[in-house]
């Protein structure tokens, strides 16, 4: 049965074909492949690849291909990757959003962590490729997303997460369950109401207190 690995070297190049001939990616420390095949000399392999459509549109397309080390190579086909429940890769995914931060962090145990969202939809359209068939019953679970200030170039993104749900195109859909969100203050209200001084609680609308 195929079992699905993390790299353990700082780079190996996937080829199409066995004799190191047409290179179809370079995967790099950390990076998820899942093993069909070892020998002595190579590793068929399967991951992913990004196409890019005459219309603009990036695609994940799953391809097989062969990890096979040159003959001086220091290390040994059985110590190139390393079991997924292993991995000891922190990795940190800046994407372009244009305008603003968009962060993606994962801890080497699985952890995901997402820091700000930029001020489109193209953090969303991130994350519904890079977590493909996530589902409403079966969504990504998110153990914080965190808004390091109150500039919408960091945060009118995130809303875009939940707009993505109902897109009409199946790949542009993300589900995710956040189990929390960590934000750099509170935007108030002014401090009155009908020329009134009122509390800040009021102007926070409802609240609930937890555990004191």
């Amino acid at each position: 049965m195929p079992d699905t690995v993390v790299l353990n070297v700082d780079l190996a190049d996937v080829w199409e074909e066995r004799g190191r001939k047409k290179l179809i990616r370079t995967v790099a420390w950390g990076d998820e492949v899942t093993v069909l095949k070892v020998t002595s000399t190579y590793i068929e392999v399967s991951t992913t690849v990004f196409r890019k459509k005459p219309d603009g549109s990036i695609l994940p397309e799953a391809i097989t291909g062969y990890i096979e080390p040159s003959k001086t190579f220091p290390i040994k086909i059985a110590d190139l990757t390393r079991p997924l429940a292993t991995n000891q890769v922190l990795k940190v995914n800046f994407v372009d959003v244009q305008q603003g931060d968009g962060a993606v962090i994962e801890s080497p145990d699985g952890k995901i962590i997402l820091v700000d969202g930029g001020d489109n939809q193209m953090f969303a359209r991130y994350l519904a490729g890079r977590f493909r068939g996530t589902t409403a019953e079966h969504p990504q679970p998110i153990d914080c997303i965190i808004v390091t200030h109150g500039d919408a170039d960091h945060f009118v993104g995130l809303p875009e997460i939940l707009k993505s749900e109902t897109n009409r195109t199946k790949r542009k859909r993300f589900f995710m369950q956040p189990k929390r969100v960590y934000h750099n203050g509170i935007v108030k209200r002014p401090s009155k109401m009908n020329n009134k001084a009122v509390p800040d609680t009021k102007l926070l609308g409802p609240t609930k207190t937890d555990n004191g």
